[in-house]
């Protein structure tokens, strides 16, 4: 896959079939565009995501002053998940204040039709472009037939969650993820202190909430919530406890779910492998961390990989995380969750 990113100044030189979105999720949603991209590729049309950075969110949340939404998926894990899926070329289009004025119009004769070479174009219902997002599939369809660019429009995709139907989004993906978005019993303990500690996902009440929402996210997802960081060093605690896990740093933009034990596959220098994740900053033996951290334990796996890569998907939501009075408790609970992990079929 070829990467153009950082640029205005460009031109592909081949006819191609395009994607347009922000693509925050890669979400079943997404794939239906993609979906129609491998259909062209197979025609043998070459195949392009256009996508910006950084995306309208985050570009229009700036120049309010307001802090920008945390990422799905972030630049990093959608260029891997494109590579994955065969796409030919990706364009991160930079979003600034002489692009946002861009007008629709200009927009699909000069950059779809002129610097991307677009004969196809894949795109949404609810599709949204140029200046004042005044662009819009009507205005696709009528600029690029002109062009003699076929225009082929993706339906909505629809799901079942939180009790009515709705589109496929990846606000609905956050909403599910938001643990601010569960109910509180009046009078629960804090999150920490409610957390059981006689087995995984034993709980009933927010704690079983969650595990369905984060379930259903996944679902959303095409399977797992991924996460792509690097290897950091840590305490090695887990190594003196007879578990040796890897501590992953998520960027700072990086949307995590819930605090709390999940399980979790990560491919590892071409290799995947099973294993469980804690999402927190471990309160029992790290009182102090500024954010949030991602700390695995894999079965079968016991290698020096610091400063390496590892994609990381988060498959099923465990128990909450939890303080433990002691070193030893902690190690009793992190056999308990290990045991119930092995046993357990992936959804």
């Amino acid at each position: 896959m070829e990467l153009i990113t950082q640029t205005t100044d460009f031109y592909l030189n081949t006819e191609t079939a395009v994607a347009i979105g922000k693509f925050d999720g890669v979400h079943i949603g997404h794939r239906r565009l993609l979906d129609e991209l491998a259909e062209q590729q197979r025609k043998g049309l070459k195949t392009c995501v256009f996508t910006f950075d950084p995306s309208p969110a985050v570009f229009f949340a700036r120049q309010k002053g307001l802090p920008p939404q945390k990422e799905v998926t972030t630049a990093e894990e959608k260029r891997a998940l494109f590579e994955r899926m065969g796409i030919d070329f990706l364009v991160e289009f930079p979003m600034n204040e002489e692009t946002a004025a861009t007008e629709p119009e200009t927009f699909v004769r000069e950059i779809l039709g002129g610097r991307l070479g677009a004969v196809c174009i894949a795109a949404g219902e609810d599709l949204s472009f140029g200046a004042g997002g005044r662009g819009d599939l009507a205005l696709l369809e009528k600029v690029a037939g002109e062009l003699g660019i076929e225009v082929r429009k993706v339906e909505k995709v629809l799901t079942l969650a939180e009790g009515r139907e709705q589109e496929v989004s990846s606000t609905l993906i956050r909403r599910l993820l938001d643990p601010e978005a569960l109910p509180t019993e009046e009078g629960a303990a804090s999150e920490e202190a409610a957390a059981p500690v006689a087995g995984p996902a034993s709980g009933e009440g927010t704690e079983e909430s969650y595990k369905e929402r984060f379930q259903a996210a996944c679902e959303l997802l095409g399977g797992g919530y991924p996460v792509i960081g690097t290897v950091v060093h840590g305490r090695r605690l887990g190594r003196q406890l007879g578990f040796p896990t890897i501590n992953l740093e998520a960027p700072e933009e990086k949307l995590l779910p819930r605090n709390g034990v999940y399980l979790s596959e990560a491919l590892v220098r071409g290799r995947t492998y099973r294993g469980i994740s804690n999402v927190g900053v471990k309160p029992t033996v790290d009182r102090d961390l500024p954010r949030p951290g991602i700390e695995t334990y894999l079965f079968d796996f016991d290698e020096e990989i610091y400063g390496e890569e590892v994609e990381l998907q988060l498959r099923s939501f465990v128990r909450p995380e939890h303080r433990f009075d002691t070193v030893e408790d902690l190690k009793a609970q992190l056999q308990r969750d290990i045991a119930f992990a092995k046993t357990f079929t992936m959804p």
